[in-house]
């Protein structure tokens, strides 16, 4: 359960950065120009952190929940059997 916990946060850790490069770079802020008419002006900082990081939690319970259902192997040490 802890190391759900660990990795569901590194997941919206990992969130928090792409979310960032993503709007950050100039490349994309040149892209939405186009939607700076109806565009928000500013932006929740803390809310929009929590939502990456709960995102992160999520998609790893999930993973546990539906791991069993999914094709191939997941789990390395039963590769040998």
């Amino acid at each position: 359960m802890l190391r759900q916990i660990v990795v569901g946060l590194v997941a919206g850790l990992a969130f928090l950065v792409l979310d960032g490069f993503l709007h950050a770079n100039p490349l994309a802020q040149e892209l939405y120009a186009a939607y700076r008419p109806i565009a928000r002006a500013s932006v929740n900082v803390l809310a929009a952190s929590l939502i990456d990081v709960a995102y992160g939690l999520i998609l790893v319970g999930l993973f546990v929940t539906l791991r069993h259902c999914l094709p191939g192997r997941t789990n390395p040490i039963r590769m040998h059997r």
